[in-house]
């Protein structure tokens, strides 16, 4: 979803590929809305360029700005059903694309108030969230494989 949404704080050839991104990506929405089929985007918890990493400041500061980045998003992408926001895992250091992912939501009550900052905007659009944890990922709500108690 990060590089279909628009926002104002991305750097110029980041919005520059982002419209070029949103330019192809619409008429496949369309042919999936015309066919009876739900759009569904990803989108890893917190893929950041440097001019994000460097404006933000700290989980409110993350979490109202994703607000505003799916609020912004639901309006100009109708046709889009749901999100799809995985948690509990990063990018490597061999990755070198414009977003780079890292562990945002490192434990229950950060998750907390992601969910209370993220799902009104899903709610007001009509829009589904589905949440999930890479299974293998850290911390305590991202390491279901590797900690026991993590279930419990």
């Amino acid at each position: 979803m990060p590089h279909l949404a628009d926002h104002d704080a991305y750097e110029p050839s980041i919005r520059q590929q982002t419209s070029q991104f949103r330019e192809a990506f619409r008429p496949l929405f369309a042919i999936c809305r015309d066919a009876g089929l739900d759009v569904f985007l990803t989108m890893d918890v917190m893929s950041w360029t440097p001019a994000i990493r460097a404006s933000l400041s700290g989980g409110r500061d993350v979490n109202r700005f994703l607000g505003e980045l799916l609020d912004r998003f639901f309006v100009e992408f109708p046709e889009v059903a749901g999100v799809i926001i995985r948690i509990g895992e990063s990018d490597g250091l061999d990755v070198k694309e414009d977003f780079r992912s890292d562990l945002h939501l490192k434990n229950p009550a950060m998750v907390n108030r992601f969910l209370r900052a993220l799902l009104p905007v899903f709610e007001r659009h009509r829009r589904t969230c589905v949440f999930r944890t890479w299974t293998v990922g850290a911390h305590h709500v991202g390491d279901l494989i590797w900690r026991d108690s993590t279930l419990e």
